[in-house]
């Protein structure tokens, strides 16, 4: 297929009709913020491509999975029993970029669609990706927000931070996975008993549960135990009737699921793990420019390294790099915007101590949950990939729960301007 960048005037009325559609899922003024931030996200996805094609490294993974796509179209039409063996986890006869990389061939075999919908066309394809992604993020924010739950934070962090919207739009894997997991919260209110309990939405949950899986396993581990901890403590509490009670069996029941997860599969078992998120590290600092790779003196591919190690790979995997030192204009940019995040860390401090004592820093089930999960996410991205440009990509996968955390604590007159709910998602638990 060639690439016709003239198609794109041809697929703008279809991309503005998503765009309109899936604002409506949402009420003012919730409506107009999500359509900008799809707006956003599509632009940031066509950015992304054209650096990655001419000013970064020829292209990177992102065009690699649009080559791939195309051919694995084509290979759809000569073979399709061959095709769909790959969401099975083979590999078609030939060579094939993504050969060693099962879940990167999944994704380009996942994006024949909309690739061939496009024409070929990268940027299309981008377009329409990014959009399908920003409709499942809607699709879970209008359950959330239906059965109660403020979702302005949620908005912010997903569809308007800067570096979550780059690096979790166009054709890249971290694209779907946010899509995929806004679809998944979407059943949190039925997994909590708020919502009744429905055939069809277990079934899209095992689906969208599978989708993830076979994008990124280990980030789907780590939900199906958030999710899983969740909802034992909210049984328990309906039925014993016992806060406390609940609080014991939710810390268990995130215990028990990784334990579980670990046993059942091996690439989850914990000293698998360690030991592959050392290897990892290893690998960056052989390959990688010393002062853009980080150093943890206690890590040594062991549990008691890794704990030791949690301070450190906090510290920097959330403010790594702040402004100044020798850095191209991408660490520039990610700078100021890390030290915009500490100055909301230290003035959440500051109110939170302010108004000590009147429940405002009380934590719900649902925020600890997520808190977990985004230290274990940073934990994974830290030990793994300790240079500064992997980093800086992969904050996709816990950034988003610390801001949507932390924006109902700022408590300053300028965040009223934005005229969003800026409450905590866990109210109601």
């Amino acid at each position: 297929m060639a690439e016709n960048n003239w198609l794109i005037f041809l697929h703008i009325p279809f991309l503005l009709a998503l765009l309109w559609l899936g604002g409506r899922w949402l009420p003012l003024p919730l409506r107009n913020w999500a359509r900008l931030g799809g707006l956003l996200r599509v632009s940031a996805g066509l950015l992304l491509g054209w650096l990655y094609q001419h000013a970064w490294d020829g292209g990177g993974d992102t065009w690699g999975y649009h080559a791939e796509a195309l051919r694995l179209w084509e290979l759809l039409s000569d073979s399709p029993g061959a095709y769909f063996e790959v969401f099975l986890g083979k590999v078609p006869p030939g060579e094939w970029l993504f050969a060693r990389q099962p879940r990167a061939l999944f994704f380009a075999a996942v994006m024949a669609f909309p690739v061939a919908l496009a024409g070929g066309n990268y940027y299309i394809a981008s377009a329409y990706v990014t959009l399908v992604s920003w409709l499942g993020l809607m699709i879970g924010m209008r359950g959330l927000h239906r059965a109660g739950y403020a979702v302005g934070p949620w908005l912010v962090a997903l569809c308007l931070w800067p570096s979550i919207i780059f690096w979790s739009s166009g054709i890249l894997k971290e694209t779907l996975m946010l899509g995929v997991i806004g679809v998944i919260l979407s059943q949190l209110p039925m997994l909590l008993g708020q919502a009744s309990l429905r055939g069809y939405r277990m079934l899209l949950l095992l689906i969208t549960f599978w989708f993830l899986w076979q994008l990124k396993y280990y980030v789907a581990g780590v939900a199906f135990a958030s999710l899983g901890a969740l909802s034992l403590g909210q049984w328990v509490e309906k039925r014993f009737m016992s806060q406390k009670l609940a609080w014991w069996c939710f810390g268990g029941g995130w215990l028990l699921l990784l334990a579980i997860a670990s046993i059942t599969y091996p690439k989850l078992y914990v000293p698998v793990v360690l030991q592959s998120l050392y290897d990892n590290y290893l690998l960056f600092h052989a390959l990688g420019d010393a002062p853009q790779v980080v150093s943890y003196p206690f890590w040594d591919g062991t549990l008691v390294g890794a704990l030791l190690s949690v301070p450190t790979v906090l510290g920097f995997g959330l403010f790594w790099p702040l402004p100044g030192g020798h850095w191209s204009p991408s660490s520039l940019l990610a700078g100021l915007e890390n030290l915009t995040l500490l100055v909301m860390v230290v003035v959440a401090a500051v109110n939170g101590k302010r108004n000590k004592g009147q429940g405002s820093w009380g934590i719900t089930r649902i925020q600890a949950s997520g808190l977990i999960y985004g230290l274990v996410m940073l934990l994974f991205v830290g030990l793994a990939t300790p240079n500064l440009g992997t980093w800086m990509r992969y904050k996709v996968m816990y950034l988003p729960l610390l801001i949507a955390w932390l924006l109902p604590h700022l408590g300053t007159s300028w965040v009223k301007k934005f005229r969003l709910p800026f409450s905590d998602l866990g109210a109601r638990s």
